[in-house]
């Protein structure tokens, strides 16, 4: 149980396993994010707004209200967060740790995927292996 699929993606979410220790389990990011790779997966970045508004609407018919996603603030614990482009880092630094890649800045008001903070205790894995649907 727990397990959607979306756009030949696959997702897990804690919140609806079977098991009961792991629907309520609340977990910080590392440890979330520790858990979803020992199961050869990651937590969740969006990579469109039709991606976002599905984990949304798991979420909505769940009546979970947040969730961690793979959003990481660039820290000392990721070389080269002190380059001028990422600067100033409450702003420019946010990148999608599962993929590497940016998001928008966060002192923008943005429709596209990326630019909603997440602060939580459930967790989502996707995973990025393609299904054969």
């Amino acid at each position: 149980m727990g397990h959607f699929a979306f756009n030949r993606k696959s997702y897990w979410v804690s919140w609806s396993s079977d098991e009961t220790a792991l629907r309520n389990a609340r977990w910080n990011w590392f440890t979330g994010r520790n858990y979803c790779r020992k199961m050869c997966m990651d937590m969740v970045s969006f990579d469109s707004q039709e991606e976002q508004n599905f984990v949304e609407g798991l979420m909505r018919v769940s009546g979970v209200k947040d969730v961690h996603t793979a959003g990481r603030l660039c820290d000392a614990e990721v070389e080269g967060c002190n380059q001028t482009r990422f600067q100033p880092l409450r702003i420019n630094g946010w990148f999608w740790a599962s993929t590497l890649k940016m998001m928008p800045p966060t002192n923008l008001i943005s429709n596209r995927p990326g630019s909603v903070r997440d602060t939580s205790s459930n967790t989502v894995l996707i995973s990025t292996e393609n299904l054969n649907l």
